[in-house]
């Protein structure tokens, strides 16, 4: 059998590019799609621990790309 083609992401989960970190600290702070992200400023998401620059980035391309 073959590789299954990837497929995108639908346009409310969370970006597969983020670590295992950041999906633990946003899981952690109840946060488990783009939506749920939304709600948050990103300097309350910047303070969650396991949430780094490279991941804040990431869910605003997210963001911006789902707007």
């Amino acid at each position: 059998m073959g590789a299954k083609p990837r497929t995108e992401p639908k346009s409310n989960e969370l970006p597969r590019e983020l670590s295992e970190s950041a999906r633990r600290a946003l899981h952690g702070a109840g946060i488990h799609t783009l939506a749920d992200a939304q709600k948050y400023r990103r300097d309350d998401l910047a303070k969650l621990r396991g949430l780094g620059p490279k991941a804040l980035e990431t869910l605003d391309s997210a963001l911006a790309r789902r707007n």
